[in-house]
């Protein structure tokens, strides 16, 4: 059971419920199974612009005031936006819609689109993002904002960087300046491709362990309890 990461998760959990403090707990990581790892990311060249694969719905609270903001600070000259999944009319002038997908097919889009990053510009703290697993199972580096989820994932693995979607030149000046190092880029690439995405049978054995443990730990409470009306009988 993993309980060395997802902290920032936990201390949610013992704020909200005080009690739980006294006991450690396991929180269990979910698991996707996916194809091979495909190395789809290609390294941008400085003279070309910046391509980045925003995949899934784009509300506000997914980040489409943060990209509107990118948008008028770059005027055109240095990012390209494409959009994959559902873009309401409202967003449709911020880069191109390429139309829904169904999850299955995310990897051929990604392959055809020839993006070089994919974005994740959450406004709150997700709590796990299958996103950023599809894109790394792709050997898609992400960008992604610095909250939750998507910030211990990528620490701890790497295949990307961080953001301030609270801060929107500095996060633009960081973008452009992916362009500018493609030793960097390479390196994010193949942190990607082996990040090694747990599969749900990695998240399967983990929940049969602890409802073992549990069970067992059941079984020692109940002999004790036997033993204890025995002798006081």
């Amino acid at each position: 059971m993993r309980t060395d990461l997802h902290t920032h998760r936990c201390h949610i959990y013992t704020r909200t419920f005080p009690a739980l403090k006294r006991k450690p707990f396991p929180v269990i990581e979910h698991g996707r199974d996916f194809p091979d790892i495909m190395p789809l990311a290609r390294t941008p060249k400085p003279e070309e612009k910046l391509r980045i694969l925003v995949p899934g719905q784009l509300t506000p609270h997914k980040g489409a005031d943060f990209i509107a903001r990118l948008v008028e600070l770059d005027k055109g000259e240095h990012l390209e936006f494409h959009f994959l999944g559902t873009l309401p009319p409202a967003y449709r002038h911020l880069g191109t819609w390429h139309g829904p997908y169904e999850r299955d097919d995310f990897a051929s889009h990604v392959r055809r689109l020839e993006c070089h990053v994919i974005g994740i510009f959450s406004i709150w703290a997700e709590t796990y993002c299958h996103t950023l697993s599809e894109a790394w199972a792709c050997g898609m580096p992400v960008v992604a904002s610095n909250l939750g989820a998507m910030r211990e994932r990528i620490d701890t693995h790497g295949g990307g960087w961080l953001i301030d979607v609270t801060k929107p030149l500095d996060a633009y000046v960081a973008l452009t300046n992916i362009r500018e190092h493609p030793e960097d880029y390479t390196r994010k690439a193949a942190k990607a491709q082996a990040s090694n995405v747990r599969t749900i049978g990695d998240m399967a054995d983990d929940y049969q362990r602890l409802y073992d443990s549990i069970k067992a730990a059941r079984r020692v409470f109940t002999r004790k309890s036997l033993l204890q009306r025995k002798n006081s009988a």
